[in-house]
């Protein structure tokens, strides 16, 4: 579909809207800890007054949308740096946030809704979204490790080894050029006002930053996609989606910015096309691959001694182990490091419990605190790495909630490590069988088709034959539970 330029209008009909009044008074009345924008209404107020501003804002809405223009107050912005580090040094260290209207998200937000996630969920339309896994409905960085370990165990059957290149964008959210993002959702399959909506809503922005108390001047943006927005996280899948791998046989797995470049032995020889095909990617929509951060891994079988492997690439460190996502993973596809490191931090955490306790906090909130911090951090993507876990491993984590039953840091009746990781095993498997749409859907074997009866089982698909590496997967676990 051809779309038209921003300054141009679409017609719409005369009754159309986006909102209905009750979407907005809904929108309005859930306001929560929102930070005030630049044009000075704080969000207390739009809640408070839902019942008597929702008419008139979905008017506002609405008008916006029909003519695919938005009002001047909402293209300017506020920058609250946020630090990367506990002890930034440099502009670098800061993570620029930007703080928008309030009613301006709001509208953002019920794009993204109608429009944007209907795209990503949908079987057929979301194809040119398969790779990415963050800010999509179902993705998560979990199903993006489950992706990535489960291609690497099924090749390592056929190939000697795999060779894993972590790439690293330096400030991707910020640079991204607004014509190529254009150009990007100009494939989507939305309507014409609001793909102008989108293209003037980044049209002629302004923003300020403030810090330590004090406010600079405005500047003019013609870059980034607005990080701390509503449509900002869609906005940047839609970019990025336009990265490919240059070759079939080879993958590219994305979380947000995080992009991991998988390429078979047997293919290994397109590794620097590969790379120049990235750098030609990034300059093209204004991104900088940085190869100072970037690494290279080689993951073979347990018990493979590789004699030759393939050369160091130029400029990007070779690693015996990698950091995916938050868990690390070996050369050897072993995960004892990450989880010996993972028990220790979470007995650290007990002495903060005592702290609290201490300080008077007991009883259900106590527990919620200890849930949501040590048995939560101890449950992060437990699916990848629990049927690699040693029995020794899962044993230090069973005494280790034990102890925190025994001291009444979780009540009585919490159930074991071993239950946790499995509860969350069938709770995912039973989420991708169930929806069509999920991100790991397509990686379900095809339905086991039979003229008899069976005694049931937990699934109807077809269970196919797996080695023992490959068994300690995910997805292999779950079929043959």
């Amino acid at each position: 579909m051809k779309r038209c330029s921003v300054g141009g209008s679409v017609p719409c009909p005369q009754n159309f809207g986006i909102l209905g009044i009750l979407s907005t008074f809904s929108a309005l009345s859930s306001i929560r800890g929102c930070s005030t924008g630049p044009d000075g209404i704080p969000a207390w107020l739009l809640s408070n007054m839902a019942h008597l501003l929702a008419e008139p804002i979905t008017y506002l809405f609405n008008l916006s949308i029909r003519n695919s223009t938005v009002p001047d107050q909402w293209r300017s912005s506020s920058i609250t740096p946020i630090a990367k580090i506990p002890c930034p040094a440099s502009e670098a260290d800061y993570r620029p946030i930007s703080i928008t209207p309030v009613l301006c998200r709001l509208l953002e937000k019920s794009v993204v809704r109608l429009y944007i996630y209907p795209v990503l969920t949908d079987p057929v339309e979301n194809r040119l979204f398969v790779d990415q896994f963050a800010f999509r409905p179902s993705g998560s960085t979990s199903a993006a490790l489950i992706t990535i370990t489960d291609f690497i165990l099924n090749s390592l059957n056929t190939e000697p080894y795999v060779r894993l290149v972590s790439l690293d964008f330096s400030k991707a959210f910020d640079t991204i050029r607004h014509s190529y993002l254009a150009e990007q959702l100009s494939s989507l399959p939305i309507p014409v006002y609001i793909h102008n909506w989108i293209l003037s809503l980044l049209s002629n922005r302004s923003h300020r930053t403030k810090f330590r108390g004090e406010i600079s001047s405005l500047a003019n943006i013609n870059a980034s996609i607005i990080q701390g927005s509503g449509l900002g996280p869609a906005n940047f899948v839609v970019a990025i989606s336009g990265l490919k791998p240059l070759h079939s046989s080879n993958r590219i797995f994305k979380y947000a910015d995080d992009c991991f470049l998988v390429i078979l032995a047997s293919n290994i020889s397109t590794t620097d096309a590969e790379l120049h095909h990235v750098n030609a990617w990034a300059l093209k929509c204004n991104l900088h691959l940085n190869h100072s951060k970037s690494s290279d891994i080689i993951f073979t079988r347990p018990k493979v001694i590789l004699k030759q492997g393939p050369p160091i690439l130029h400029g990007i460190k070779r690693v015996s182990s990698i950091n995916i996502l938050g868990v690390e993973i070996t050369e050897k596809f072993g995960f004892s490091p990450y989880i010996q490191r993972l028990c220790v931090r979470a007995k650290q955490s007990v002495h903060a419990h005592r702290i609290l306790i201490a300080h008077g906090l007991s009883g259900a909130r106590l527990h919620d605190v200890v849930r949501a911090t040590t048995v939560n951090r101890l449950l992060y993507c437990s699916q990848v790495w629990h049927g690699f876990a040693r029995k020794q491993d899962l044993a230090s984590f069973n005494a280790l909630v034990r102890k925190l039953v025994r001291h009444g840091f979780l009540p009585a009746t919490f159930p074991t490590f071993d239950d946790l990781c499995k509860k969350a095993d069938h709770d995912l498997f039973r989420n991708i069988l169930n929806n069509p749409g999920h991100t790991l859907h397509d990686l379900l074997p095809p339905i086991c088709c039979t003229g008899y009866d069976l005694r049931p089982r937990s699934h109807n698909r077809t269970v196919p034959r797996f080695d023992s590496l490959a068994r300690r997967g995910f997805l292999a676990r779950m079929l043959y539970s």
